[in-house]
């Protein structure tokens, strides 16, 4: 099993205790503390933070008592701001069951009014044993990846993804709830009172894919890879098809401003000759509606092309469920 990434943040003076942490962990994680190559020349120290996240499964931080803060005239031992503001950065990323902090047993110290009352790790220091000290929270970090359970990897590699893909059980997971979208956008739209008998209301059904577009949308400033990228447009996709939604994925601009040079064409299955045609997005649309069983869609990203097929799976349920496959080809130049 794939060893999941631990990030450790703390100060300049915890670092035995980051390295305490690391030695006792290093079996169960692959680990990186903050000045193992975490910053480098030429960044800006959050646009490093921030990559950070994109690659760590869990995170610990260290609230040593080393700075004085003074308020309403009664001076407190604190936390450095750097290390507080890093540990909400991750948590607000991986959530609260990936990330945790430990501080100095028997010394008040200030913290933030919404840190008040969160179970923490507690640690002795100085102490003859660091990596005793730390014994305790390190087996409670231990538990973290334990109650997780098989879900433990928050980030997964290329290949895993591919593997989740073509597996017909893991594209479940990630295409099951196409035919769930796709009936409630229908029901929402047929509802309309302006909507005659046996058409769609495509305001409507407009309305609804927006809202499914912004939740996505930052896929396309990120810079993942192709696979995940592909991913991420997938259900926009099949939902821009119940209307006019394709012009505004060709006219998207990356983070500069630059138009993103794409082009998406969609194709249909014909039975009698076993070939793929292009159509339009109104007929795929009725396509998708009656639950078509096969059909694909290209995406052009300069030279490379992506083709994606669908094909609709037998399911003992009502929802369609259809498994998904990419094959990527390069223009020649």
């Amino acid at each position: 099993m794939k060893k999941p990434y631990l990030f450790i943040g703390c100060s300049v003076v915890s670092i035995p205790l980051a390295r305490a942490i690391a030695n006792e962990l290093q079996h169960e994680f692959n680990i990186n503390v903050w000045y193992q190559g975490t910053f480098n020349l030429n960044h800006a120290p959050l646009e490093d933070l921030i990559a950070e996240l994109d690659r760590t499964d869990f995170a610990s931080f260290i609230f040593f008592p080393e700075d004085e803060l003074k308020k309403k005239d009664i001076v407190k031992l604190s936390v450095r701001d750097n290390v507080l503001f890093e540990y909400g950065l991750f948590l607000g990323k991986l959530g609260r069951n990936r990330v945790s902090f430990c501080t100095k047993l028997g010394v008040e110290m200030h913290l933030p009014t919404d840190l008040l009352g969160i179970e923490c790790g507690k640690f002795e220091y100085p102490c003859e044993n660091i990596q005793s000290s730390m014994s305790y929270y390190c087996d409670a970090i231990r538990k973290q990846k334990e109650i997780l359970g098989e879900e433990y990897l928050m980030h997964k590699s290329e290949n895993e993804v591919k593997d989740n893909i073509d597996n017909t059980d893991k594209s479940d997971f990630y295409l099951a709830n196409f035919g769930d979208k796709r009936s409630d956008v229908i029901s929402k739209a047929k509802k309309r009172p302006d909507a005659e008998r046996g058409n769609y209301d495509m305001y409507a059904i407009n309305k609804y894919v927006d809202r499914y577009y912004y939740y996505h949308s930052d896929i396309f400033y990120k810079g993942e890879t192709i696979e995940s990228y592909q991913l991420a447009l997938f259900p926009q996709l099949i939902l821009c098809c119940l209307g006019d939604y394709r012009k505004r994925i060709t006219e998207l601009t990356d983070k500069y401003g630059t138009p993103i040079n794409s082009n998406i064409d969609i194709y249909s299955f014909n039975n009698s000759n076993g070939n793929y045609i292009k159509n339009d997005d109104f007929i795929i649309g009725q396509e998708i509606m009656n639950g078509f069983k096969e059909f694909c869609y290209q995406f052009r990203y300069n030279r490379m092309i992506v083709t994606c097929v669908l094909s609709k799976l037998k399911n003992k349920t009502k929802t369609s469920i259809y498994s998904y496959s990419i094959a990527t080809t390069y223009e020649k130049e």
